[in-house]
């Protein structure tokens, strides 16, 4: 698991998930859930057989949730 998230470990079988929108979006309960993936929602990824992301680029991902 640390080389996956280390970047060691290619992908397949390892690769980022993304949420696309087209733009911010403009209701408030989706921006809440996406800010919950984020922070709190963090804490279930390795239960739900995830990989956490680099403090980096969970930091640039909260950024855009603002």
């Amino acid at each position: 698991m640390k080389s996956i998230r280390d970047g060691v470990y290619p992908s397949p079988p390892a690769r980022d998930l993304y949420l696309v929108a087209g733009g911010k979006p403009a209701s408030k309960l989706v921006m809440t859930f996406l800010n919950w993936i984020l922070t709190d929602g963090q804490q279930y990824l390795t239960e739900a057989g995830y990989v956490s992301i680099s403090p980096d680029k969970l930091k640039e991902s909260l950024e855009k949730v603002k």
